[in-house]
């Protein structure tokens, strides 16, 4: 989680007025070639799309507010991942002076390698149902993360773990009343792999799929160092 920051998507706030916006993940990494932030394709995606007034959406991570128009790098609907350039000097900006959101991601090596079926994998995000909305221009998060999820299926383009039910010992979210299907918001949080010494950045979450009772990730190997995106062959 010091890797994720918030994804806002929605107007300016105004004082008066209702506070109306949609959240996501994102994961803040340098991959050899300066900061950017991943998050779900879906996710921009809903920022792209103008207010009912014809206003364009604002688009903020962490603190700061990016203009899409210069600031994407590349997206792709079909691995659902989308890449945002970040200025160093923005960091400040960008990070939270706490522990969640404080630090940028480098990895000992990239692209990485996938997951196979039965690695373990740690994942985390911001889920919608956590948010507190204190004022008209001002939201706290709260968090969601887990450092023991068994990879059932994996391929080229993404993974997926099963929540085994039958090994739970307290149903997920009971102190909050939170139910699985309240992790909206956690789309574009990371998912790492203990490798040796060091941890791999290996994708991102997708979305939770009721109907199989399990989170589905998209796979980061197609990122490149400067946030541009090698689709995969048919």
């Amino acid at each position: 989680m010091r890797f994720t920051t918030s994804v806002i998507v929605g107007p300016k706030p105004q004082a008066g007025a209702s506070v109306t916006v949609n959240t996501g993940s994102a994961v803040l990494v340098d991959l050899g070639k300066g900061p950017i932030a991943i998050t779900c394709q879906h996710v921009v995606a809903e920022a792209m799309k103008p207010l009912p007034s014809g206003e364009k959406k604002r688009f903020q991570v962490g603190g700061h507010v990016f203009d899409l128009n210069s600031r994407l790098i590349d997206q792709s609907e079909e691995l659902d991942i989308a890449t945002v350039q970040v200025d160093p000097k923005e960091l400040p900006l960008v990070l939270n002076t706490e522990e969640i959101g404080a630090l940028v991601f480098k990895p000992a090596s990239w692209p990485p390698e996938p997951p196979k079926d039965g690695d373990v994998i740690a994942f985390g995000g911001l889920p919608g149902s956590l948010r507190n909305i204190t004022d008209f221009d001002e939201i706290e998060f709260g968090s969601w993360s887990t450092g023991g999820a068994i990879v059932n299926s994996s391929s080229d383009r993404q993974f997926l773990t099963h929540f085994e039910r039958e090994n739970w010992l307290v149903a997920f979210g009971n102190p909050h009343g939170l139910n699985l299907v309240d992790l909206g918001g956690m789309s574009g949080g990371p998912a790492f792999i203990l490798r040796g010494m060091h941890w791999d950045l290996v994708g991102i979450v997708k979305e939770y799929h009721e109907a199989y009772d399990a989170m589905f990730f998209a796979s980061l190997r197609w990122v490149q160092s400067d946030g541009s995106i090698l689709y995969p062959a048919a």
